[in-house]
């Protein structure tokens, strides 16, 4: 009888880490890779793209072995990944390649279009599309939804669904994510009061 292995990838900001479980959740084999960071600039983050990549291969291939050199361990079954939070990497689609270095989690370069924003009055406003949105998602994973079922429930198209789950909001109002919302089964209620300040706020609180 084969014994079944889960390999379990934790690629974090300071090192590559992989762990082979058996399936009692004992530890087969472990092993972790260090990660370069680089801060070129005051409050830049960022990796190499392809030192990244490696160290995956490099644990994969060390745990590999180890798993191999044990005839009793068994086979790898299912592998679990978690990633970096945030940190985003552009590629070319032709090649695979990274374009650039990989921009960590941490990087505050984009700090000046945040303060712009904020001078502007647009950070209340950016705050609640982003959080009807992560209900949007909360409902579309407790109902099971596919992006093509939940765009024809919430009567929009699905490459408007996938650009919601990504962050772009081009022509979706505040209204029309209320709108998507109910339409998944949500009440939204809408409480006007005078502001304690003289400039009021727009804030969403999810019960």
């Amino acid at each position: 009888m084969t014994n079944h292995l889960i390999l379990a990838i934790d690629q974090g900001t300071g090192s590559t880490k992989g762990v082979v479980f058996n399936h009692q959740l004992h530890v087969v084999a472990a092993h972790a890779e260090p990660i370069d960071i680089e801060s070129p600039q005051p409050g830049w983050v960022q990796q190499d793209a392809n030192q990244i990549w490696q160290t995956v291969r490099i644990c994969i291939d060390e745990l590999a072995a180890k798993v191999k050199a044990d005839p009793d361990a068994g086979q790898v079954s299912a592998v679990a990944i978690t990633n970096q939070r945030e940190t985003t990497i552009l590629w070319d689609r032709a090649t695979g390649l990274p374009l650039a270095n990989a921009i960590v989690w941490q990087d505050r370069r984009a700090e000046p279009v945040c303060a712009k924003l904020r001078q502007e009055g647009h950070d209340k406003l950016v705050q609640s599309k982003t959080g009807l949105v992560i209900e949007i998602r909360k409902a579309m994973q407790s109902l099971g939804l596919t992006q093509q079922e939940a765009a024809k429930r919430m009567g929009i198209t699905q490459p408007k669904v996938s650009d919601m789950m990504r962050g772009d909001f081009a022509n979706l109002s505040e209204r029309k994510l209320m709108d998507c919302l109910t339409r998944l089964g949500y009440d939204i209620e809408i409480k006007v009061r005078p502001a304690k300040t003289e400039k009021g706020h727009l804030l969403l609180a999810v019960a």
